[in-house]
């Protein structure tokens, strides 16, 4: 069981390190609780641009929701 973990952990892990920096850091603030809104203020982005970026994250992370992207999020900031 632990081994399965391990390797879904290790999946997990590669698929948030084929997110680019900015991928990254919109996934971050919505993990936070931010709204599209707030990301886009932060980051000087529109929320159209918001809305892209988290759609390209979900693709690349293969999830359909914020809550399954931000749950790979946390699980990896877990392990830093």
């Amino acid at each position: 069981m632990e081994t399965h973990r391990k390797l879904e952990g290790d999946k997990r892990g590669a698929l948030l390190d084929g997110l680019t920096t900015l991928e990254k850091r919109v996934l971050e603030l919505a993990a936070m609780g931010r709204s599209n809104k707030q990301i886009a203020q932060a980051l000087k982005l529109s929320e159209g641009t918001v809305r892209n970026y988290l759609s390209n994250v979900f693709a690349k992370l293969q999830v359909e929701s914020l809550t399954e992207a931000a749950m790979f999020w946390w699980d990896k900031a877990k392990t830093i």
